[in-house]
């Protein structure tokens, strides 16, 4: 990667990364069954809508690189578990840009910095609601211990797409995805703070 990619969005996206974080807490205690569940209708709605989006260029570009990073099959494992219909759930419309593999990277950068969070956030809602990894915590568990060897992976991918050109969309494509994702949240997800 260009020594200054990985650099440049974390420093050009703390901003809506802090904000995002700030509006879910997600470590508090006293988090309800009902305010998780409420939280995953809402990750649905917006994973589901970006991957179906997202699929086919990402297809066509990175054959395969896709295939073990949806999270909208794990998604609806956690919410049928949760008693939720994953078909009844409000799609998102304000997504971020798809229409370059450049914007796409950057919101993958969002999507798979957060499988690094969810880990942390497995082992919480294990403590807090008893929900687990195939019993209503898949989402957040994702990649389980092959956490490391995904990100590490996509990280080669944004080194081999890394130029000017492209660092200026991935970077802007980043930042919209905090702020898609943070917006869409406020509006479908009322969790106390």
């Amino acid at each position: 990667m260009r020594p200054l990619l990985l650099q440049r969005l974390k420093q050009e996206t703390l901003i809506q990364h802090e904000s995002l974080e700030r509006h879910l807490n997600l470590l508090r205690p006293g988090i309800s069954l009902a305010d998780y569940r409420n939280l995953l209708e809402g990750f649905y709605g917006f994973y589901s809508s970006w991957e179906r989006r997202a699929i086919p260029l990402l297809q066509e570009a990175l054959p395969g690189f896709f295939d073990e990073r949806r999270k909208t099959p794990l998604l609806e494992r956690d919410l049928r578990f949760l008693g939720s219909n994953p078909a009844a759930i409000e799609s998102c419309s304000a997504l971020p840009s798809a229409d370059s593999l450049s914007s796409l990277l950057g919101s993958l950068y969002v999507l798979e910095g957060a499988t690094l969070g969810g880990q942390i956030l497995t082992q919480h809602f294990a403590r807090q609601l008893n929900v687990f990894p195939g019993r209503g915590c898949s989402f957040f568990f994702s990649y389980g211990p092959e956490v490391g060897r995904c990100w590490r992976s996509f990280c080669q991918i944004l080194n081999s797409y890394s130029s000017p050109e492209n660092d200026m969309v991935i970077v802007k494509s980043a930042i919209q995805t905090f702020s898609c994702l943070e917006n869409w949240l406020r509006q479908e997800v009322a969790l106390p703070c």
